[in-house]
């Protein structure tokens, strides 16, 4: 496997199943026409995801502009909330995950309408709604300005923005950062991101963290030499075929970890339209663990077996993300968990790529969106269709309370 992005662990192959499909198709191994199965992306979902690298650097500089905005508030805030729904609150976690070691101030996601009752003066909120409509977002918005908070506004335009102006005019501790639009909100994970890190380490006294982005984006673009369409069948393709008609289990350590295998859950659910569970080392191993006491061992009774729609490839997969911060004790975990599944379910493990925490995130995240879309294009599935997402949308518009829906 390239050294640029692993897929392991060869040690732990399933037993009974093949191993992973060579980047050549060889004697038995059927490898998918992908030139057929990419007219199936209608919406360019695979390009947006190949494009990120590029995304990150202008979104580099969105932040760096960002961060010359005027200070909406004296001192630093004793908080850092961050308010947003589904793609658009991602980045909240990434910001999260990557400065914990170092923030001086609590940085918590809010994925809710309204505020947590601590919010007041002194806090910073980041209302990040891509489309500027999400309703939940705009709730917590207006509850900020309610109780006094400082606020950022993070969209494409819409009602956020125009309420953040508004707000600004009549000299309201409200600053707005506009991105670029038309792309779906998961897809525009650098742009909803980075403003909100620069903005949290120049507002917090914790530096530029320029450096920590250039090394993100070298790395990606390294790893998507690997990932990206037009090439062999790559470590991206092939765990897309591993995971499909199964159970799917994503497993990191930490904060970092979490906010990886989270990542990788809701792509598999938006892209692929695959159910998916996250959980994260060492909180894992003080209930989950138990749980795989429930899945019968190969070749027990009621068990997976060794062959046809029973056997191996269609028993639950967990996918382990490794990053470099892992706690020691969390890849001892990780280990032992994978000797205690064994038998009930595969073990794949990704490792992440990079120095800095945000290149090691990144390149976890980056590996699992190629996956969900590959899965999708295996399913037959327009990556970038939310058929249910909209239905909900539309039911929710047709109510008194709430008209608009949630469009993240």
């Amino acid at each position: 496997m390239d050294s640029n992005q692993r897929v392991s662990n060869p040690s732990r192959q399933e037993e009974g199943a093949p191993p992973p499909a060579p980047a050549a198709a060889g004697p038995g191994t059927v490898v998918p026409d992908w030139a057929a199965l990419r007219e199936l992306d209608r919406q360019g979902m695979l390009g947006a995801v190949a494009a990120f690298p590029h995304q990150l650097e202008e979104a580099l500089r969105l932040g760096r502009e960002a961060a010359n905005l005027p200070r909406p508030l004296a001192g630093t805030p004793r908080a850092v909330l961050v308010a947003g729904l589904g793609g658009s609150a991602i980045g909240g976690d990434f910001v999260a995950a990557v400065l914990e070691p170092e923030a001086p101030v609590p940085v918590v996601v809010h994925r809710d309408y309204g505020l947590p009752g601590w919010v007041g003066t002194g806090d910073l909120v980041f209302a990040v709604s891509y489309s500027g409509a999400t309703e939940e977002t705009l709730s917590a918005f207006e509850e900020a300005l309610a109780r006094g908070a400082a606020v950022v506004a993070v969209a494409s335009g819409g009602p956020l923005l125009e309420r953040a102006a508004a707000a600004e005019a009549a000299g309201r501790p409200v600053r707005q950062v506009r991105v670029p639009g038309g792309l779906a909100p998961r897809a525009a994970l650098g742009y909803l991101m980075l403003p909100v890190l620069y903005l949290t380490c120049a507002w917090t006294g914790m530096g530029d963290p320029s450096a920590q982005v250039e090394e993100a984006i070298a790395v990606l673009r390294r790893q998507a030499r690997e990932l990206e369409p037009g090439g062999p069948e790559g470590p991206a393709h092939r765990l897309a075929r591993q995971l499909l008609e199964r159970p799917v289990f994503i497993y990191g350590a930490g904060r970092l970890g979490q906010a990886a295998a989270y990542r990788w859950q809701c792509q598999l659910n938006e892209n692929a339209k695959l159910l998916a569970h996250y959980h994260a080392f060492p909180e894992l191993n003080h209930n989950e663990i138990m749980g795989w006491e429930g899945v019968p061992l190969d070749g027990a009774a009621g068990g997976t077996g060794s062959g046809g729609r029973d056997g191996a490839s269609h028993r639950p997969l967990v996918v382990c993300l490794q990053a470099g911060p892992d706690h020691p004790r969390n890849r001892t975990r990780m280990a032992i968990t994978a000797e205690l599944v064994d038998g009930r379910a595969g073990w794949v493990t990704v490792a992440g790529h990079g120095r800095s925490r945000l290149a090691q995130l990144l390149s976890l995240s980056y590996f699992g969106d190629f996956v969900s879309v590959y899965a999708a294009l295996l399913r037959g599935l327009d990556p970038s269709a939310i058929a249910s997402i909209q239905r909900l949308k539309e039911r929710l518009a047709a109510l008194p309370v709430g008209a608009g829906g949630s469009s993240n």
